[in-house]
């Protein structure tokens, strides 16, 4: 029927798919298609996220040498991989 939207998001740790009856003209439905569609992605993402936290790259977290006001300084600093 009209409005039926199917969204889905597919990340490394797995994939989500979701059905919709949205109502509204059709740019209504566009704009909440887009909505379901980023919010079924950012939900994936926050998952993985939980699943596996962000290791520092370069210099280990703990050490204490820098310029001693919180901030990191030289190549890499502030970068984050998996």
């Amino acid at each position: 029927p009209a409005g039926t939207v199917w969204v889905a998001a597919l990340g490394p740790g797995g994939h989500r798919v979701r059905g919709l009856l949205l109502a509204g003209d059709r740019a209504l439905v566009r704009r909440a298609s887009v909505a379901a569609a980023l919010a079924l992605l950012g939900s994936l993402l926050s998952d993985e996220l939980q699943r596996r936290p962000p290791t520092r790259r370069g210099a280990d977290a703990s050490d204490s040498s820098g310029s001693g006001d919180g901030r990191e300084q030289g190549p890499g600093a502030g970068r984050w991989t998996r």
